[in-house]
């Protein structure tokens, strides 16, 4: 295996933030729906720009030329972790569970995972569980004809491996 990489720009802000409403239950006020590289939400970007305005953070473009860059302001870094930190510490558990589980997956890699869970949670509820996971796995392969079967298959595998999905 090569050298493992940390990803980071406003897709993977979108996916991280989506495990941890959405797999761990951390309790945030977003609500996602399906988009073009996964699930997003409208509110969270919104709040992004909105930490951009205020010079939290700062937005720009990635130094690879894949998207954006995220990265806290060095001037109010001090003042956004105190912010940020009961916020932290209340959820650091879900926090570290999603980092270990996804924190060096690439873009593509949390674009399909969360996918699978959005999908798998969509219909959970209208599916036996003999039937969730080859519909599940065939909704994906529609909703995103980039990745294999066998892509989907392993990732959703693995996210009944950790206990995200049943």
């Amino acid at each position: 295996m090569g050298e493992k990489r940390l990803y980071y720009g406003l897709i993977v802000a979108q996916k991280v933030v989506y495990f941890l409403v959405e797999a761990f239950g951390v309790n945030l006020p977003y609500n996602f729906y399906f988009y073009h590289f996964g699930p997003y939400s409208d509110a969270l970007d919104w709040n992004l720009q909105m930490m951009k305005s205020f010079g939290l953070i700062d937005i720009g473009s990635d130094p690879q030329k894949t998207g954006y860059s995220i990265e806290v302001n060095k001037k109010t870094a001090q003042e956004s972790v105190q912010m940020a930190q009961k916020f932290v510490d209340k959820n650091r558990s879900e926090i570290d569970k999603v980092l270990k589980l996804f924190g060096t997956y690439t873009p593509s890699g949390l674009e399909l995972a969360s996918t699978i869970l959005f999908v798998w949670k969509n219909n959970k509820d209208s599916q036996t569980k003999a039937q969730l996971r080859g519909v599940v796995v065939e909704k994906v392969k529609k909703l995103k004809p980039k990745f294999t079967q066998k892509e989907i298959e392993k990732q959703y595998e693995y996210l009944i491996k950790q206990k995200l999905i049943m």
